[in-house]
């Protein structure tokens, strides 16, 4: 697991935590933000992967290159 989701979690963690202390509207006011916040946090996020696409056909360089790779 990346220490960015670890951190998110101990962070919700705490935020409800909190706001369980203080009271019950905090603690709606705290899980609306940090479902908007997580929400951004998701969007902001470019893993700079592309997926390959379930009826991609692959070229005849693809071909030949994974050829070289596994020989």
């Amino acid at each position: 697991m990346r220490l960015s989701v670890v951190v998110l979690f101990v962070s919700l963690a705490g935020m409800l935590g909190g706001a369980a202390i203080v009271g019950t509207v905090m603690l709606g006011v705290v899980l609306m933000l940090e479902s908007l916040a997580a929400g951004v946090w998701a969007l902001m996020r470019d893993d700079q992967v592309t997926l390959p696409s379930v009826h991609s056909v692959p070229s005849l360089a693809d071909v030949l290159e994974r050829a070289r790779r596994v020989a």
